[in-house]
């Protein structure tokens, strides 16, 4: 029994003292053209070996926030059809919240141009008689 109290003890210290060590990244994400909000652009924070560890998205006024370990971190924000952005040197501290307000530019996305080709089914009945009717026949 003094195992299991000990156990739950040790877990609700490890549990404490991390929970205190976070803060807090929330602020604004717009067009950088028309001020628009920006619905959906992700913010995602990478570990030290490149991948994803913390991520979030803005809501439906182009507001997020985000809880992150404290130090100092950098924010990648990107949006469809907007060029994505770094910032780097964001400082979150203890318990404190650090805010941050970007706009992202606009990018062009040029593809090749598609040709589409539509050609009339001749194999059903429906289709012989639609042929057949236009022909005057």
């Amino acid at each position: 029994m003094l195992r299991i109290a000990i156990m739950l003890l040790s877990a609700v210290m490890v549990l404490s003292l991390s929970a205190e060590e976070m803060g807090v990244v929330q602020g604004l994400i717009v067009d950088g053209e028309t001020g628009e909000p920006l619905i959906g652009a992700n913010l995602i924070v990478y570990d030290t070996g490149g991948r994803p560890a913390f991520g979030t998205t803005t809501d439906l006024d182009g507001r997020f926030s985000l809880r992150l370990p404290s130090g100092r971190h950098s924010i990648e924000i990107s949006y469809v059809s907007y060029a994505t952005k770094t910032v780097t040197g964001v400082e979150v501290e203890t318990n404190g919240t650090f805010q941050l307000s970007e706009a992202l530019s606009p990018e062009a996305i040029e593809v090749e141009a598609i040709t589409v080709t539509a050609r009339p089914e001749r194999s059903s009945e429906v289709s012989m008689l639609v042929i057949q009717q236009k022909a005057g026949v």
